[in-house]
Parts: structure tokens; sequence; C-alpha cells
């Protein structure tokens, strides 16, 4: 029984915990992860991104990470098992990363993986790059500006201290 292992979060929340290992393998751990940072803008006062949009990328990635977990280790442990019965990478892991294996071999997989993963991560994000290179261009000019401050300073300066010379 599953709230039998004295779980903090009950029999619902352990039987949940348990169908996402069996299903995700160690990849289910980062569930609460995920869960906070999709409650981070709310945190902030922010909007939430479309939540379906959110959800369904967070299925895909699992699921690919997934099948990158059952790869590697497979190649490397071959009885690695989660609780000692379970795949490391899941039921999920077991099937994608089979057929990814199949298709593209193990650093195919991990190639191909790893690039479905960062577009992901990258069409999920609201990062904006041309902000990104604004907030760059302005601190490059401050930078700039700074120093050719500190540069008239130490002209300055140097001047001043041969004039110095010069008098003695």
């Amino acid at each position: 029984e599953a709230g039998a292992r004295g779980n903090w979060v009950g029999p619902v929340g352990a039987s949940l915990a348990e169908f996402l290992t069996w299903a995700f393998g160690v990849v289910a751990w980062l569930l609460p992860l995920e869960l906070l940072l999709i409650a981070a803008p709310l945190l902030k006062g922010k909007e939430l991104q479309p939540l379906g949009l959110r959800v369904s990328g967070d299925l895909a990635i699992g699921i690919v990470a997934a099948a990158i977990v059952h790869v590697l280790m497979v190649g490397s442990w071959p009885d690695a098992l989660l609780e000692g019965r379970l795949p490391i990478g899941g039921n999920v892991g077991v099937i994608v990363g089979g057929l990814m294996k199949g298709a593209f071999s193990t650093l195919g997989s991990l190639l191909v993986g790893a690039t479905v993963i960062a577009l992901l991560l990258i069409a999920r994000s609201a990062f904006s790059f041309i902000e990104w290179c604004e907030r760059v261009v302005d601190i490059a000019r401050g930078l700039s500006s700074g120093f050719g401050a500190l540069l008239a300073r130490l002209r300055g300066a140097w001047g001043s201290a041969r004039t110095l010379r010069r008098n003695r």
C-alpha cells in the first residue's frame, strides 16, 4: 500500500508519487521544482503563462528526460533499478528511450534529446533576446562612460603631477 510507507503527503499523494515514479522514474523527482517554478510568477504578482502550454511542455520534457536517463543508465548500468524494482527512467523512459536508441544510437539519442529539451525550454521561456541585447548595450555604454571619466581623471592627475615635478 502506497500510504503505508510513512509518506508525508498522505495516501493520495503517495499513490500519485508512486504512479509518477513508475511512469517517469527519477525524472518524477523534479515535479516539486517545476511546481515551484510555475508558482513563482504568482508570488511575484505577475501573470501566469497559459497553463495548458506549460503543462504540455513539461510533459514533453519529462518524456524526453526519462528517455535520456534510460539511454544513459542502461548503457553504463544495465540493472539500473529505482527502489530495487522500477526502471530508473520509468516505463516511459524504457519505451521512448528504447525507440530513440534504436533510431539514433546512444550518442544520437543524447543529442536529439538534449536539443528537444533545449528547444522546449526556449519556447516556453519569457526571455526576450532583444531586451537582453539592449540591456547589454546599456551596461556597455555605462561602463564605457565610467571608464572614460576614469581616464580623464587619471590624465588630469598625471598632468598635475607632471606640473608639480617641473616646478620643483
